[in-house]
């Protein structure tokens, strides 16, 4: 089924982009001249938004390792605690902050079960078994913003060898600058950028977008002129990098998973090249803060007996061998 979604009034600025079809929950959503309906604050109708509860039953796994760990600036020691991000997002332990109270725990910010990376800063989480792209979303990833207005944003990409990675098609409408605490971003801004959530609420990612924006991809590109054509909702930048990445990866086998903070003074750009802000400048856990992520649908185990079985005939196979020569 596709749904029209309505044209928002805060994106004038966009109303010449094209249109672009998100496949999510399963439904293909048509979006006329970027009119998105970026989905509401967590908690509300699961139905209209991406967002993943911490506690969902269709969480099978979570990351179990990391690499490429990279900190950009703005963050100090105490936030270095990238073991904090692998397992269960669980819930995030504020610890007792006041000073006046007899519990009083002066490292109490330790306490919080994230990794900042620092303004730039980037990671690569890894998982004892692939991800594959299953029905609905296939992995979630959790940030710890405290409001549902705070939020600290960083691209997503997946890789099947550690290497070559695709980053998810990305939006974002919120038109202006953000100071460091006074933010003033909503989930209604935001497509496909972690984390738009709060605290115990991850983004839903589905693996199948990815083939979705190479097919659309391929559809507005131009080889002969180098160029974006149909009335592209991509710019030329993205649109090269899905159809270049998209070939190098497997869905079906996804083993890493890479999030890259944006810098939010609007040096960082969309799948569209617009700007995209956050909470900026801020210090001592700054840039995006990894909670955990989610896997939702991954490799199967192989079959006991059909490992067994394979065991077993090339066994006879060898022992076949030897008595023929």
């Amino acid at each position: 089924m596709k749904k029209t979604l309505a044209i928002l009034s805060i994106i004038p600025s966009l109303l010449s982009a094209g249109e672009y079809y998100i496949p999510q929950n399963g439904e293909s959503y048509t979006i006329d001249d970027f009119g998105i309906q970026y989905c509401g604050a967590a908690g509300e109708d699961a139905s209209k938004t991406s967002e993943v509860f911490w506690r969902n039953s269709k969480i099978k796994a979570w990351a179990t390792g990391y690499k490429g760990l990279a900190y950009g600036a703005n963050v100090i020691d105490k936030w270095k605690t990238p073991e904090k991000a692998l397992g269960s997002a669980g819930l995030t332990d504020y610890g007792n902050t006041d000073p006046s109270s007899p519990n009083y725990d002066p490292d109490a910010s330790s306490l919080y079960h994230i990794v900042s990376l620092g303004d730039g800063g980037s990671i690569t989480m890894t998982f004892d078994r692939a991800i594959t792209n299953g029905g609905g979303f296939d992995f979630a990833v959790f940030e710890n913003a405290v409001n549902a207005g705070f939020l600290e944003l960083a691209y997503v990409s997946v890789s099947t060898d550690g290497v070559n990675f695709a980053t998810f098609p990305n939006f974002y409408v919120g038109g202006d600058p953000i100071g460091s605490y006074d933010n003033v971003n909503y989930p209604e801004y935001v497509y496909n950028l972690a984390s738009k959530y709060v605290n115990e609420f991850g983004h839903g990612f589905d693996l199948s977008e990815l083939e979705f924006a190479y097919n659309y991809a391929k559809a507005h590109y131009d080889p002969e002129t180098d160029s974006v054509i149909n009335n592209s909702a991509f710019s030329l930048e993205y649109t090269k990098h899905i159809l270049e990445s998209f070939e190098l990866i497997d869905i079906n086998e996804i083993n890493y998973i890479k999030i890259d903070d944006i810098v939010g003074d609007g040096s960082c750009v969309d799948s569209a090249g617009n700007p995209i802000y956050d909470p900026y400048p801020t210090s001592e856990s700054g840039g995006f803060d990894l909670n955990a992520i989610g896997v939702l649908n991954q490799v199967p185990e192989p079959d006991s007996t059909c490992a067994v079985f394979a065991v077993a005939s090339l066994a006879i196979a060898a022992f076949a061998r030897r008595k023929r020569a």
